[in-house]
């Protein structure tokens, strides 16, 4: 037996209205569940951005830096070339960029060739501003061969064997090394015409110690599978 809610009058179990002030009667028994979803099935995606306006994106903004740059230059700031250099990041990060786009028609030793084309090119417009070009061909270009010569062997060095985290980090110090070496020589040899080992000598101590222990850990399966579970990796 149910009563009105508003008025009290006794009800019939049947009825959906009250009959004398018709306010509607709930019958907690028998409500009905709401199975109607909240949120629609369908997930919303947002829409991709195509290469074509990346590459317009990316051109006109640094495009628009350099011309800024070189009529500020120009017109106002005419003491020295002082936007070549800035012309010269632009160019190099718009090859940067390019690469990063194109990456999967353009293999890792392809990106990694364009990025030093365009690292050279930035050295060669800094000379420009110079007294001599002299330090691009005895400093900046051996440098730059070297580290990318060594980040090709490191890229070369994990595909062609087994990658893991280890082998990484012991082509990461290898290649500290190589060039921490590269830099001192071509600096010594550029200043005073003779190569004498100081601070170059040190790092490459504690990155030969370093990847010996590395490989240590690499031979000993035990130990290799140790620390892996100790440090989660």
């Amino acid at each position: 037996m149910s009563y009105c809610v508003n008025c009290g009058v006794e009800l019939d179990a049947t009825l959906k209205k009250c009959p004398l002030c018709e306010t509607i009667v709930y019958h907690p028994g028998k409500m009905e569940v709401n199975t109607q979803e909240t949120f629609p099935k369908k997930k919303g995606e947002v829409e991709t951005v195509s290469k074509k306006e990346s590459i317009i994106f990316v051109s006109i903004l640094l495009f628009t830096i350099a011309v800024t740059c070189a009529l500020l230059n120009i017109l106002v700031y005419n003491r020295n070339w002082w936007s070549i250099p800035v012309n010269g990041v632009c160019i190099t990060l718009w090859v940067f960029f390019m690469a990063a786009i194109f990456c999967e028609k353009i293999t890792v030793y392809g990106m990694l060739l364009l990025d030093a084309i365009a690292i050279g090119n930035y050295l060669f417009m800094i000379s420009l501003i110079t007294s001599s070009d002299h330090w691009v061909i005895m400093i900046g270009l051996p440098i730059l061969v070297v580290t990318f010569g060594l980040l090709e062997l490191s890229v070369f060095l994990s595909k062609k064997l087994p990658s893991s985290l280890l082998t990484g980090t012991l082509y990461f110090f290898v290649t500290i090394a190589g060039v921490c070496i590269t830099v001192e020589a071509t600096i010594d040899n550029y200043l005073r015409e003779v190569i004498r080992l100081g601070w170059s000598a040190i790092v490459v101590t504690v990155c030969a110690i370093i990847s010996v222990f590395i490989i240590l850990i690499m031979m000993m399966g035990r130990l290799r599978n140790s620390i892996r579970r100790r440090l989660h990796f």
